[in-house]
């Protein structure tokens, strides 16, 4: 399944990456791009449906740091999950974040 279809991973090449699916866009800061493990954080995200900013819930938070991972094929280090290493094929595009239980 192509991912490109569900959600999109972009960055600025500095300090953020920016996740989007058809229900909301999300800024998340890397530590340092140069690492080998990027070291990246969330709160929270722009709800396209009502344009309101909300904080991610655990589980969101969660699948958000596994697309990333696949998409950009890093290892991600995190204060909530410590690593994430995650392949594309384990990933299921078919929800957007906001439809993930809170």
């Amino acid at each position: 399944m192509e991912n490109k279809k569900f959600f999109k991973v972009t960055s600025d090449g500095i300090r953020e990456v920016y996740y989007e699916d058809s229900s909301c866009n999300i800024k998340l800061v890397v530590a340092d791009f140069r690492d080998s493990v990027w070291l990246i954080s969330a709160k929270y995200l722009m709800n396209k449906r009502n344009s309101k900013l909300e904080k991610i819930s655990i589980k969101q938070k969660y699948e958000i740091y596994r697309r990333i991972s696949a998409n950009c094929g890093r290892e991600l280090a995190t204060d909530e999950f410590k690593f994430i290493n995650e392949d594309m094929d384990n990933i299921d595009c078919s929800k957007n974040i906001l439809d993930i239980e809170k």
